[in-house]
């Protein structure tokens, strides 16, 4: 047992209670160092690397214990600042009066530490040979081992070039020879170097030279290193390469407009300290020689693999058709892949974390490589979903029309390429449901600022992260509107740059036929229900709805309010569970109402964990469930509170309050089909009113005559998968009497013209009143005293069922 600290009292306290009584005192965190999760036992207190560090609230007891869950391709060390340990786990046993006591104090946070398993990707560690000035005129430097010729007018600025050696093996068994790392370029060189190296006997004249350019990895979300091959010439003793640069790429994205020195952080965020921190290699690239290698070429990509393998040119080839197909099918969709010389060098990876990544190099555009995994070989539904995934990120790649030194970090619209590039292996496997996103499903309630790229890791990590997750809006809104929106988005990228995260929610925001803010709470809703990719009950509602759980178990308390701060984009969910449903009234119904004008909340039945939620309502503002003391003991009413606010910056946080309460019972005042009264109660009574009405023939005609007595609110909601075709819909207000001017809230109005001038109930004549434009959910305030009635035609023969609910805020 490691000791972390002695505390010390009169009695001489012992280790465990020292940690315990300075750990649990009121409130206590748990941080991450790389990449996992906390898991505790009790639920409510789980922490995502993304999230750290959590802090949470101790009250009474403290007894916990937390589980440490390495990510894929990592391992976990060790717990910092901890209590007893055993393996992963982390227990805290604390007594009440040992926590009250301390009631008031924050302590520092029990921290869970992983770090990375694959190798092969971090830049190892290089010892200086010789650092030389070479300026406008080229020069010559010689490190021995290693020589370096740069020609006149490669550079336009006096560079300081170094020349290091490392006794890593970057590139593992496949490696003979040194590792040099040549460095110090400021931007580009803008002719080709030429590199010498002494053979020493191990280099032969069918040698392959390794390249590694360091450089930001997207799926990876750190810098690592993109591999590729030159031939190599063997002249008196020694292996010479060229080194292609500025001179080798399109003329087309090689204009010296577009590089942008290291120094200048305007177009992607970070000063020079922090993107050395972030990605210090950029401006260097490795090299070694390389032996036991072979390739197979097609017309775009030319792909390299170790001789020695348990696998077949067969397999291999496989990959090579699936790169060509990727290729094929996005130039198909308009995608611009000029900008480039082709093949794209894809090499098959042993160590590696991940199925795959490419690297984004300040080498330019041609530098740009794949990396695959190379046990990929046997899984060929994998590998091919995985050659769409990266291809996808080399045609984001040619769409960043940033310098070539600064396409070596992450862009500003980070989370926008992990999302698109995920969402693209849809386009191969339609029912495939990618494991990344799977891997960061909830991203989506979590709100856009989790897609900001700051100036520290945590911020990249986060954002690759919500990246995953939105790939499920991204899917969403191309099965909803087509692909070509996305095209469109591209390209605009690639024409005005994206300066800042928000721009890239503005320019989607352009770019789609709707809007961001009209389809967010309609594709939470769907993504909550299991489309376009299934979300499993139990995440769905995930941990965090713990905090706003409201148990029905006392007739004295009916009601809970909560106050929380929403995110831009983002959602969160509130659950009511009936412990005692004999204690709610006949007939009660169950109110879900929230304050803020982008607010739209859904509410779900949830039977058991095993099962998938239920439908029960959406709306703005406000949702009644009916018939609540319905429910079994257990079950739940889940109501997903979505946050629809789409303004620049997109990272504001609106403080909302929700309120649920059981309700009195609804009931129908009246309703006339076809001019014919099939249901009338006294029209004096005031109450929460409800109409559930089956509609036949074509077409029908539907009027709802409705009395209140009290100030109240009209919500309608729309059991859309029960209804079709419906033609549209009509709020009437009464004559003579001072009534807020009513919503059109069917989706296709027709005109006021097609519709009776006035409705008869009664001794009541109700007169048409203007038609405006509105949503299936909007909320009309009433009148008190008015007499109100809903007209529905459709024109299904099938008939349709709609469901109405009145809302008494009296």
């Amino acid at each position: 047992m490691r000791i972390l600290y002695r505390v010390y009292s009169r009695c001489r306290l012992g280790y465990i209670a020292g940690v315990c009584l300075l750990l649990v005192a009121c409130d206590h965190g748990i941080d991450i160092e790389g990449e996992g999760r906390v898991v505790s036992a009790s639920g409510i207190r789980d922490c995502n690397w993304e999230e750290a560090p959590c802090l949470f609230t101790i009250r009474g007891a403290y007894n916990e214990i937390y589980t440490a869950e390495p990510s894929e391709g990592w391992t976990f060390v060790e717990w910092r600042k901890c209590g007893p340990t055993e393996g992963r786990q982390c227990v805290f046993n604390v007594p009440a009066d040992v926590v009250q006591r301390f009631e008031g104090r924050q302590m520092a946070p029990s921290v869970a530490v992983f770090e990375r398993l694959a190798k092969g990707v971090e830049v190892p560690a290089f010892e200086t040979l010789t650092e030389q000035t070479v300026d406008e005129q080229g020069g010559l430097v010689n490190a021995g081992g290693l020589e370096v010729v740069i020609p006149p007018g490669a550079l336009d600025e006096s560079m300081e070039i170094r020349i290091e050696v490392s006794d890593e093996e970057v590139f593992a068994d496949d490696q003979i020879g040194p590792t040099y790392r040549v460095s110090g370029f400021s931007s580009l060189p803008e002719e080709d170097l030429e590199l010498s190296i002494d053979s020493a006997g191990m280099y032969d004249d069918s040698m392959l030279i390794m390249l590694g350019f360091p450089g930001f990895a997207a799926d990876l979300g750190v810098e690592a290193i993109g591999r590729t091959f030159v031939e190599a010439q063997l002249v008196n003793g020694r292996v010479r390469i060229k080194l292609p640069t500025n001179s080798d790429a399109d003329p087309a994205v090689s204009d010296p407009e577009l590089d942008i020195e290291v120094e200048d952080s305007d177009l992607i965020g970070f000063a020079p300290k922090q993107r050395a921190e972030i990605s210090p290699g950029i401006g260097s690239v490795i090299i070694a020689g390389a032996q036991g290698w072979s390739f197979q070429l097609s017309e775009h990509f030319k792909v390299f693999y170790p001789l020695l393998g348990s696998f077949t040119n067969a397999q291999v080839s496989v990959l090579v058709d699936a790169l060509e197909e990727a290729y094929t099918r996005y130039e198909q969709m308009g995608y611009d892949l000029t900008g480039r010389k082709y093949p794209v060098q894809v090499t098959l990876v042993k160590d590696l974390s991940g199925d795959g990544f490419t690297n984004q190099s300040g080498w330019g555009v041609n530098s740009d490589a794949i990396q695959i995994k190379l046990d990929l070989l046997a899984q060929p539904g994998t590998l091919r979903l995985s050659a769409a995934h990266e291809f996808f990120h080399i045609v984001q790649n040619l769409h960043d029309p940033r310098g070539f030194v600064s396409r070596g970090y992450p862009p500003q619209h980070y989370w926008l390429n992990e999302a698109t590039a995920t969402w693209a292996e849809s386009l191969f496997e339609p029912d495939h449901v990618p494991s990344p996103q799977a891997q960061n499903e909830m991203d989506p309630f979590m709100g856009f600022h989790n897609g900001v790229v700051g100036d520290d890791k945590k911020s990249i990590a986060r954002a690759r992260a919500y990246g995953y997750g939105m790939a499920a809006y991204i899917r969403y809104l191309t099965d909803l509107e087509g692909n070509d929106w996305l095209r469109r988005l591209y390209a605009r990228i690639k024409t005005d740059g994206v300066n800042t995260a928000a721009d890239s929610v503005s320019f989607l925001d352009d770019a789609i036929t709707s809007s961001v803010a009209e389809t967010w709470p309609a594709f939470l809703q769907a993504y909550s229900q299991g489309s376009p990719y299934d979300v499993s009950t139990r995440d769905a509602i995930g941990s965090q709805q713990r905090r706003f759980r409201f148990e029905i178990l006392d007739k004295e308390v009916l009601s809970r309010t909560f106050t929380h701060s929403f995110p831009d984009l983002g959602g969160e969910w509130f659950s009511a569970i009936v412990r005692k449903p004999d204690i709610l009234p006949e007939n009660a119904s169950f109110r879900i109402s929230a304050t803020g004008a982008f607010t739209d909340i859904v509410a779900f039945k949830l039977v058991n964990s095993a099962t998938p939620l239920q439908f029960l309502g959406a709306g703005r503002g406000a949702v009644v469930v009916p018939n609540i003391d319905k429910f079994s003991a257990g079950q739940q009413v889940f109501a997903l509170v979505s946050n629809s606010r789409a303004l620049p910056p997109y990272t504001e946080f609106t403080e909302q309050t929700v309120s649920m309460a059981v309700i009195d019972a609804i009931k129908i005042l009246a309703i006339q089909n076809r001019g014919e009264t099939v249901f009338n109660e006294n029209p004096t009574a005031d109450d929460i009113s409800r109409a559930d009405i089956q509609l036949a023939g074509s077409p029908e005609a539907l009027t709802i005559g409705l009395r209140f007595d009290n100030a109240v609110s009209l919500s309608v909601v729309q059991n859309f998968p029960l209804v079709t075709n419906p033609q549209d819909a009509f709020l009437y207000g009464i004559s003579g009497v001072d009534t807020t001017p009513a919503d059109c809230f069917e989706l296709d109005c027709i005109s006021s013209a097609t519709l009776p001038t006035s409705i008869q109930y009664g001794d009541y004549s109700i007169a048409q009143t203007e038609v405006l434009s509105g949503s299936p959910g909007n909320v009309t305030p009433l009148q008190s005293g008015g007499i109100y009635a809903v007209q529905v035609l459709t024109n299904d023969e099938s008939g349709a069922q709609i469901v109405f609910q009145f809302d008494d805020e009296s």
